[in-house]
């Protein structure tokens, strides 16, 4: 394969000899020679995996993010072939989880490859009635030969230039001087993948047309210019840029930008084409480790919120902007939010998740519901399933607030408003911007909320499915307790600790769940 002598240092180790190159198994710690050996022997022996028919339907493009998704999540092997195209089939796969990975470009695909009337054409019978049978033979073994090599050649050039395209796109969107390779033994579960994630044109689509959330911000900046006014503002997580030319034309003095995505480039573009090439700083990097031009800003702003509230752990980079750099007498846009939970009734839900799979045309596969009831499941709920009073959990100041109380713990009560068949617990956040430092008559304060009361918004609800359901009077009380941190194996991931009861009954329940 060859390189330009100009390509960036990242690629170093994945350009070396040949021989040298061991492959590790996508399930064990065992390694191999080869990406062959490793997948179509080792896996189909011991793992019971036999990939082979699988592979050859996939692109190029589509091994390196189904084997890359493999090596991150490293799920159950019985589980592999069931699992939705969809969960592995995005961008933030293109990015290689091992540095030196021969699994990404060294798969033999020999037994993948078709006769193309091209070649076809080369092969064939060339004896004739003049020839004697030994000649005929040698003759054809060697148009045999030429034919297969022709085929071999016109492989090996298309995954030469499919990995060139994809070293490039690695290279020019993902990697960057601060990035540390990943080794096998020590996956760097917080890398720029997460990042790199917020580079797509899609996630940027569905937040910017998400008007509930857009708007606010909207209104809250452009509905207080006079809070605005020659202000120095820091946009912490600027994306697209949109919350940071609301502040310029609010009239801000002039707002640093920050972002660790390359989407930063193509915010700085739009910056340019909307006239605040000369209000906006951009400035491409994590907020911990970035140097800003200026001791301290007036406002910070940032549209942090994940699932769950506190899914992804941004609030925890903000918290660091707003120490290093917010001003005494300064502000925090959003300033509160809160967690606040409710009980629903959802059989139809339930049953089209979950019951499901307990017979589909007839079959029974009721081992996809395995740790169904584990993860935390995203959905729009309508209002009607609501059976429940709600009960705040968590209430966030983020002009005070500090990273250490973002894994928190509470006591709540749900009374039960109309009879039903508690099937879940359903989980959303509300969100303040004020400014209580500055607030007069003629502040506006904005406020939205995510809850299924409410117009749906791309944050959804977060559902915790009980193991067993509840059925409840009006008047009933369920109580509990909810304690919620960061997973220990990835800090973006929560891990959320539900006990409850219904009062007046024995039972008690506990169940863990995953925010992921």
């Amino acid at each position: 394969m060859s390189v330009s002598s100009n390509d960036s240092a990242e690629w170093s180790n994945w350009e070396g000899e040949e021989e040298a190159a061991i492959t590790l198994c996508l399930f064990c710690k065992e390694s191999f020679n080869s990406p062959s050996e490793m997948l179509y022997s080792h896996c189909k022996d011991l793992h019971k995996l036999d990939l082979t028919l699988f592979i050859r339907k996939l692109s190029f493009y589509e091994k390196i993010k189904f084997f890359n998704y493999l090596r991150k999540c490293t799920p159950n092997p019985s589980d592999v072939l069931s699992i939705d195209k969809n969960v592995w089939d995005k961008e933030e796969f293109l990015i290689p989880i091992i540095t030196d990975d021969p699994l990404l470009f060294g798969l033999d695909d020999d037994e993948d490859s078709e006769v193309t009337p091209a070649t076809e054409s080369k092969k064939g019978n060339v004896s004739n009635n003049n020839t004697s049978p030994e000649i005929s033979q040698l003759q054809n073994q060697l148009a045999d030969a030429e034919f297969r090599a022709l085929n071999a050649e016109a492989r090996l050039a298309q995954l030469q230039n499919a990995f060139a395209e994809y070293k490039d796109l690695v290279q020019a969107t993902y990697l960057n001087p601060n990035l540390e390779s990943v080794s096998a033994n020590e996956p760097n579960l917080d890398s720029d993948y997460y990042f790199e994630s917020y580079a797509s044109l899609e996630i940027h689509e569905t937040m910017l047309k998400d008007y509930i959330r857009t708007d606010a911000y909207r209104d809250f900046i452009l509905g207080n210019p006079e809070y605005f006014q020659d202000k120095i503002v820091l946009d912490v997580g600027c994306g697209t840029g949109i919350l940071s030319m609301f502040a310029a034309k609010a009239g801000a003095k002039h707002v640093y930008a920050v972002d660790n995505s390359s989407i930063i480039k193509k915010a700085k573009r739009i910056a340019e084409d909307n006239g605040f090439k000369e209000k906006i700083t951009f400035v491409e990097g994590a907020i911990e480790s970035i140097e800003l031009p200026v001791d301290s800003v007036d406002i910070i702003v940032s549209e942090w919120m994940g699932y769950f509230l506190l899914y992804e752990s941004m609030l925890d980079s903000v918290i660091v902007a707003r120490d290093r750099y917010l001003s005494p007498s300064g502000t925090m846009a959003p300033s509160h939010s809160n967690v606040i939970l409710c009980a629903i009734d959802d059989d139809e839900w339930l049953y089209d998740r979950f019951r499901f799979w307990d017979s589909v045309y007839g079959f029974k596969m009721a081992v996809m519901k395995e740790k169904f009831t584990e993860l935390a499941h995203l959905d729009i709920i309508h209002p009607d399933k609501v059976i429940s009073d709600s009960a705040i959990v968590a209430a966030i100041d983020t002009n005070k607030t500090t990273t250490a109380a973002l894994d928190f713990a509470s006591d709540f009560t749900l009374k039960i408003t109309k009879k039903g068949r508690v099937t879940a617990i359903c989980g959303y956040f509300d969100i303040l911007f004020d400014m209580p430092m500055h607030a007069n008559e003629n502040m506006k304060k904005v406020t939205f909320s995510t809850g299924p009361a409410d117009v749906p918004t791309h944050w959804k609800q977060s559902l915790f499915v009980l193991n067993e359901t509840l059925d409840c009077n009006e008047g009933d009380e369920i109580k509990g307790y909810i304690d919620c941190v960061k997973s220990k194996t990835n800090h973006r991931e929560l891990v959320v600790t539900i006990d409850y009861e219904v009062v007046g009954r024995s039972v008690k329940y506990r169940q863990v769940f995953n925010v992921r």
